[in-house]
């Protein structure tokens, strides 16, 4: 895959074009992805179009939490076979861009683009002025074709999976494989029956007629809804960062950890400890792990993600690590001293490894 970033100076040929922020790259994004692994199929460049920044907060001044960082987003788009990933530079100067020379200037003169797949709800240009009317408007005159997917319920996804059971997670490789019907290619298609279902996850629960979006999985996170966001996600919420020094706390209470190193922009779920599991040098650990600000051993108030191994004790400072949060355990809270803590942990530890994820 080739990744162009932090330039607005490329030049492609014959692009099927994929528009949007994706955060998350969910299960909501899957149809879209798919309609991009089909037009390679045929022939096309194909070519993921998104934003360092939400356009959004930039011209809100502020910063909004992300599901996925661009480290994290590059990775995930690595595995689903595009040739091209562009993480276009948004300024105050492009965000002044009329949504005509967007689509004529940008997509069309630079990328070549002949195939253009968004969702139903894309905007581009001044003021968000562009839509996918505009778009479909504006193919015959500028040579490309135009397909617009339609956002689906959850009971459409979870029928065209085969209804998985309710702990169960697609996973990314799986977004471009399942059999389902591949997406309409006008706004006008009248839509399927949506089947009625309803899934239950952790203290949440998610209603068949509901459409799986970032939004809606934002806020599972945030009330420690863990198991029902990564349902909607396609695959395990993760932390992907350096490891770096901490207190080391945990190793006096006989419980060694990691802390990874995580970016401002990383939305953090409810605080707890959660079951999880994390990957390092190519293996995957059970592991538990503490999002919050450590009440019992600090008084910074600064977050952190520190992870608990199991049968693991070695000097990794510096590597990298993947930690997946797979079950909300419990809330974080202040215990009254180290004794009382390190109980808990082994509490915790019980509980992970008594149950299977």
């Amino acid at each position: 895959m080739q990744l162009i970033k932090d330039t607005v100076d490329f030049k492609f040929q014959n692009t099927a074009v994929a528009l949007g922020k994706f955060d998350g790259i969910h299960l909501g994004h899957r149809r879209i992805l798919r309609e991009i692994a089909r037009a390679k199929e045929e022939g096309y460049t194909t070519v993921i179009f998104t934003f360092s920044v939400p356009p959004a907060s930039l011209l809100k001044g502020e910063t909004e939490s992300l599901l996925l960082t661009e480290e994290e987003k590059i990775s995930l788009y690595g595995q689903l076979g595009v040739d091209v990933l562009i993480i276009y530079p948004v300024s105050h100067k492009f965000l002044a861009t009329e949504a005509e020379s967007f689509l004529g200037d940008i997509l069309c003169g630079q990328l070549g683009m002949k195939l253009l797949i968004g969702g139903e709800d894309i905007h581009f240009g001044r003021n968000r002025r562009g839509d996918a009317a505009m778009a479909v408007r504006m193919a015959g005159k500028l040579g490309y074709r135009v397909k617009i997917i339609r956002k689906e319920t959850v009971a459409e996804i979870l029928q065209e999976n085969g209804d998985k059971e309710e702990s169960e997670t697609v996973g990314i490789d799986k977004l471009l494989r399942d059999d389902g019907e591949m997406g309409e290619t006008s706004q006008d298609e009248t839509r399927r029956k949506k089947p009625e279902n309803r899934r239950k996850g952790g203290s949440g629960s998610i209603s068949g007629e509901e459409v799986i979006g970032s939004t809606r999985i934002r806020e599972c996170l945030q009330k420690g809804e863990i198991e029902l966001a990564n349902r909607m996600l396609g695959y395990p919420y993760f932390f992907t960062g350096a490891i770096i020094h901490g207190k080391a706390v945990g190793r006096t209470l006989g419980f060694p950890t990691i802390n990874l190193k995580t970016e401002p922009c990383k939305l953090l779920p409810a605080y707890g400890v959660y079951a999880s599991e994390t990957v390092l040098d190519g293996k995957i650990y059970q592991s538990i792990t503490n999002i919050g600000v450590r009440p019992t051993v600090s008084d910074t108030m600064q977050p952190s993600v520190e992870t608990y191994l199991f049968d693991f004790d070695r000097d990794v400072y510096g590597e990298k690590a993947t930690v997946r949060l797979l079950r909300f355990q419990r809330p974080e809270r202040k215990f009254a001293g180290a004794e009382e803590l390190r109980a808990q942990i082994e509490r915790d530890k019980e509980e992970r490894m008594s149950c299977v994820i």
